[in-house]
Formats: C-alpha cells, sequence, structure tokens
C-alpha cells in the first residue's frame, strides 16, 4: 500500500513536471505561426484602429503575421464571446474596452463572464470624457451644473449612446457623486446623442473627447469639467471632475488585450510584456496621442486587479442605482 502511494505520488509530481516545462516551453516558442487580434466591432471605429497599431507593433517585434479579425455585432459580444471559447494558447487574442465588463451586468446573458472567462494581458492606453453641455444650459461650470440639477430633481436630462454603455456609467457615477437626480436619454450611438444634446434636446453628457473636441471648438458645445485625475493636454484650460468639487471621481474609456482564461502564466506574461514594449515608443505614443488616446501601459498582473476593481465598481453602482437594459 505504502509504495502505492509512493507511486501515485510522483507520479503526480511528474506530471506536474511535465506540464510545467510544457508551458515554459510553449512560451519559448511562442508565436510559431500567425496571432489573431480580435476586434469585436467594426472597421475604422477607436477599437479597430488601436487594434491595427497593435498588430503591426507586435508582428515588427515577432516577425510573424498578426491579423486584425473583425467580429462585431451585438455591442462587441459576438468577438468577446468567441475569444471567451477560444483556445488559451496566445494565438487568439481579443482588444476591448469597458464594455465587456458593464454589459453582462445589465443585460441577459451575453456569452461569457467577463472575469471568469478572460486572462488580462496588458492595457494600453485610455480616453478621457469630457462633461459636456449644450450652451443654453444656464451652467458654467460643475459647481453651477450641480445647483441646477438640485433645483430641479431629474428636470436635467443627460444623453448617452444607449443603454449599458460605458458613458451612461460615466453619467450615473457622477449623479451618485454629486448627489443629483438627472433623467437618462439614451440614442443609437455618440452620432445621434451628440447632434441632439447641441440642439438643446438633452442638456448634458459625458463624451469621448476625441468625439465632440469639434463641436467643443466651435463653440456649439460647453465643456465643463475633463473625466479623468489629470487635465488633458488637447483641453488644459478644462478643469477636472475631481478639482471641481467631486475629488474621487475618476472616469476614462481604456483598451485592453485579452486572452482567454486558462492561459499559463509563462505565456500570459511573456505576451503582456511584449505588448508593453511593441507599445512603449515615442513614436506610437505620439500616434496614439493624435487620436486623444493617453498611453498608460500597465502589465499583466498590475491590469488584472485593476480590471477586476473596475468590474465590482461598476456591479456595486448598477446594483445601487437599479440599472438593467430592461
Amino acid at each position: 500500500m505504502k509504495k502505492t502511494m509512493k507511486y501515485i505520488v510522483l507520479a503526480g509530481m511528474l506530471a506536474g513536471t511535465l506540464f510545467n516545462a510544457g508551458a515554459s516551453a510553449a512560451a519559448d516558442t511562442f508565436p510559431s505561426k500567425p496571432v489573431y487580434l480580435v476586434a469585436p466591432y467594426a472597421a475604422g471605429g477607436p477599437v479597430d484602429i488601436v487594434t491595427r497599431i497593435l498588430a503591426k507593433q507586435l508582428s515588427d517585434r515577432w516577425g510573424k503575421a498578426v491579423i486584425v479579425e473583425n467580429r462585431a455585432g451585438a455591442g462587441g459580444n459576438i468577438g468577446t464571446a468567441y475569444v471567451a471559447r477560444a483556445r488559451p494558447d496566445g494565438y487568439t487574442l481579443l482588444v476591448n474596452t469597458p464594455a465587456m465588463l458593464i454589459t453582462p451586468l445589465i443585460g441577459p446573458s451575453v456569452g461569457f463572464d467577463a472575469i471568469k472567462d478572460f486572462t488580462p494581458l496588458a492595457r494600453v492606453g485610455r480616453v478621457p470624457a469630457l462633461l459636456l453641455t449644450n450652451t443654453k444650459v444656464p451652467a458654467n461650470n460643475v459647481k453651477e451644473l450641480i445647483a441646477l440639477a438640485k433645483a430641479h430633481p431629474g428636470k436635467l436630462n443627460y444623453a448617452s449612446p444607449g443603454v449599458g454603455t460605458s458613458l451612461q456609467f460615466a453619467a450615473v457615477l457622477f449623479a451618485s457623486e454629486a448627489g443629483i437626480e438627472i433623467t437618462h436619454v439614451p440614442y443609437k450611438g455618440g452620432s445621434q446623442a451628440l447632434p441632439q444634446l447641441a440642439a438643446g434636446d438633452t442638456q448634458m453628457m459625458f463624451d469621448p473627447i476625441t468625439d465632440s473636441l469639434p463641436l467643443v471648438k466651435s463653440g456649439k458645445l460647453r465643456a465643463l469639467a475633463i473625466s479623468t485625475q489629470h487635465r488633458s493636454s488637447l483641453l488644459p484650460e478644462v478643469p477636472t471632475v475631481a478639482e471641481s468639487g467631486l475629488p474621487r471621481y475618476d472616469f476614462a474609456v481604456w483598451y485592453g488585450v485579452f486572452a482567454p482564461a486558462g492561459m499559463p502564466a509563462a505565456l500570459r506574461d511573456q505576451i503582456g510584456n511584449d505588448i508593453m514594449k511593441a507599445l512603449g515608443t515615442p513614436e506610437v505614443a505620439a500616434r496614439l496621442g493624435k487620436l486623444g488616446i493617453e498611453m498608460q501601459l500597465q502589465p499583466p498582473a498590475e491590469f488584472a486587479s485593476s480590471y477586476r476593481a473596475e468590474q465590482k465598481q461598476w456591479q456595486d453602482l448598477a446594483h445601487a442605482q437599479h440599472i438593467s437594459a430592461h
């Protein structure tokens, strides 16, 4: 009996050693064939552009083809679910935004679990949002807007690109921090929401600085604040929400790279570090900067930690504010 147990223990140790050796060997030889980067949105959009920049840099670094595959549909859920079901061997990766955290919180099954089904590899950068009003709103700063909302509970309407979008959550977070009641008016995309805001059909909105900057520069919209903790070089005169009286407020649309769950740690770290090195150049930073994307690289462990923390933040907010897709 003792000999049998001894053999079982030795067999288990040998299996573990072989598994670790296999995982290490996989990392050492990766990549040995083309790698697919899945963008779960249509070609030409922000996620697609970031994905193509990353693909070029990784291809140059690895000496292998890195192919961008657009799998659009269902607000990004189709492509995201596709990667969740892929093998965790590094040859199918996902580029996505906070939408993959928020969508599963408020609607029916989307075909993936944002935490359990993915391995975070790296955060690439982020785009701040502007707190915007139309020029008819009698508020020239955040404090005046909050005072106006408190004087007229539920009367101020805020636009968003749709129910369950990260920009809706940006506004809900703002209202929660400010202690105000505002009414949601969802549209089918930012291209519909921004003109309606400028026309006066709604009073306020959070929108990525890259999309709304021309309307601010032309005087059609008023930018009261920037959503991140630091001012933007694109509009350095615009204060942050935090310095305008809500010190805990911090929001941005980030871009991150993910693998399916179950990726060996050695391979995860290799790919994550390769992404960091591929993008961590002044030339890439300048190129992303022209798109309004602030370079903010995070390696696997740091990104995984911030990713989980953000998921909990949005989950708590959705429950507290009773946000749903219905």
